[in-house]
């Protein structure tokens, strides 16, 4: 992947354009808006989602907090995808990269990537910008499994980034089956946590500052780790 010349001192910001299923909670979503926060407006930042709006109460905290931080946001389309909502999310999608004209283009897995991979087969151009993707899960396209294995061969050359040893594990194990070769190029970068160093309330006054308090709030299955917890505390 060729990436453009800049720096941050250079007026022209390096531009992104996250591409993510929906403003909801999730590992891909907290991905996305931690990361606006660490570059602290040193680059120029979009999130699109490709599953309708913000209209939740969770949704409208996290595009708020966004458009705080600079970053433009940008709506998909609310038709169901099984009833040609796909269509039109990947020509909203097309229409959002035009705009935007980002230098590079970061996917989650995976409707993010469908959706992607239809808008570069209605517009071919768009394939100069690069692309980079971060696999979130370790049971991939697990209903729709020939349609992933024609997404996974029109991103074949992407630079990957996982979230864990384990998904990387998996997602080799993914591309096997598809019939391709190991990703040469990929990283394994974890999800970053917010955790405060200092609490101004503490409900239970025998806690001590300094101890951590974890709550497990996910699906009860193999890929959310929820077996590990009683290792980790």
């Amino acid at each position: 992947m060729t990436l453009p010349d800049k720096s941050f001192e250079n007026a022209d910001k390096l531009k992104i354009l996250h591409v993510i299923s929906h403003y909801e909670l999730g590992g891909a979503e907290k991905c996305t808006f931690e990361l606006s926060r660490l570059f602290d407006g040193r680059v120029e930042m979009g999130v699109a989602a490709v599953l309708g709006n913000d209209s939740s109460e969770v949704g409208q905290s996290l595009t708020q907090t966004a458009r705080e931080n600079g970053i433009t946001i940008f709506n998909g389309v609310g038709l169901p995808w099984k009833f040609g909502g796909f269509l039109a999310t990947a020509f909203r999608l097309r229409r959002i990269v035009r705009d935007f004209r980002p230098d590079i283009v970061h996917l989650n897995t995976e409707l993010p990537e469908f959706a992607y991979v239809l808008c570069l087969s209605i517009d071919t151009s768009l394939k100069r910008i690069p692309v980079i993707r971060t696999i979130h899960n370790t049971v991939l396209w697990s209903r729709w499994e020939r349609l992933g294995m024609w997404c996974e061969k029109k991103l074949d050359d992407t630079p990957v980034i996982y979230v864990s040893d384990v998904v990387r594990d998996c997602f080799q194990k993914w591309r096997n089956a598809c019939g391709l070769k190991p990703v040469t190029s990929g990283l394994t970068i974890y999800n970053p946590i917010t955790v405060p160093l200092y609490r101004e309330h503490l409900i239970n006054l025998r806690i001590q500052q300094k101890e951590i308090r974890l709550l497990f709030a996910g699906r009860f299955e193999f890929q959310k780790g929820c077996d590990l917890l009683p290792e980790i505390m």
